[in-house]
């Protein structure tokens, strides 16, 4: 039925032997149906310190490169039990948004560094596992309004 669904109880997850890696700018956006919170909802499964979580009902948590996590916290509301979707993008500057919704978020972040994803679930070494569905994901190298704005209107059709 086009959804994946993955179970906290274990370590599953979708991994690839070819890595994504990002330096620049980066425009992830995700439909969703988060289950619990402490998941990975994507991450790097053979290294340590690369990961977008569920830190909370109403904040993510990213890592990359292993540097300090900067969290990103929704304006209002709840990340779990609710199918939803999110665009996060990292400009040249090297900020981080978080669109929930289609609304861009109040609480931004600035977090260099090459960001790596090989897995979907779950990180290094299957730690945190997700709980909750996943019906797409899309990853680009690149941001600008036109391309959130797109990314935002196809997730809000799914």
């Amino acid at each position: 039925n086009g959804i994946l669904t993955f179970d906290s109880s274990a370590t599953n997850n979708l991994q690839s032997t070819t890595q994504i890696s990002i330096s620049g700018e980066f425009t992830i956006g995700i439909r969703l149906n988060i289950g619990a919170t402490g998941g990975i909802i994507i991450g790097d499964n053979t290294t340590n310190g690369e990961f977008l979580k569920v830190f909370s009902t109403n904040k993510f948590r990213v890592k990359i490169d292993n540097a300090t996590a900067v969290d990103l916290q929704l304006d209002s509301g709840s990340l779990t039990s609710t199918e939803a979707y999110m665009v996060l993008t990292r400009n040249a500057s090297n900020l981080l948004t978080l669109h929930w919704n289609g609304v861009a978020q109040a609480d931004t972040e600035t977090m260099s560094g090459t960001a790596d994803i090989d897995a979907i679930g779950v990180r290094a070494t299957d730690t945190n596992p997700y709980e909750g569905t996943i019906r797409e994901i899309q990853i680009f190298k690149e941001t600008s309004a036109a391309l959130t704005a797109n990314v935002n209107a196809r997730l809000a059709t799914l």
